[in-house]
């Protein structure tokens, strides 16, 4: 078992939970999303999935929100993708899973923006300037507060 956090998921009510790493599911559907006509579009997908699949609310949401942003950002570096545009995604899908995870659409936003820019950090001055970026103008409507 890696040391990445797992997301504890149900496959089928009252199932026994599934242990995925969440890193290892982001890794593949960040490869996908690469290939996609736009990643913002794919990233997008990635959150809805990831949060919506856990079923998780509030803290845990918000949690697992900022672990699946700091993965797919980190993967797209890692495969030559544009981490702007993932960041815009990564907000999309925040805002988009906003309601079924009981918090506010600007919180879910700023969660994902302020994961995405932590991660950047940590892969350097370039991708730090593309994320930011991304996170200067509205996206879905919301200005992040970063």
């Amino acid at each position: 078992m890696s040391d990445e956090p797992a997301v504890n998921t149900e496959v089928l009510k009252g199932a026994s939970p599934v242990h995925v790493p969440i890193t290892e599911d982001v890794r593949h559907a960040v490869s996908e999303a690469l290939g996609a006509r736009d990643l913002a579009i794919g990233t997008k997908a990635i959150v809805m999935a990831i949060l919506r699949g856990t079923g998780e609310t509030g803290t845990a949401a918000m949690t697992t929100l900022s672990q699946t942003a700091r993965a797919v950002v980190r993967h797209t570096s890692e495969m030559h993708g544009d981490v702007g545009e993932s960041t815009k995604g990564l907000v999309l899908g925040a805002i988009a899973s906003a309601k079924t995870t009981g918090v506010e659409r600007p919180q879910a936003a700023t969660a994902a923006g302020r994961a995405a820019i932590a991660e950047a950090e940590l892969i350097g001055a370039a991708a730090v300037a593309r994320v930011r970026g991304a996170l200067k103008q509205e996206i879905g409507g919301i200005l992040v507060a970063i």
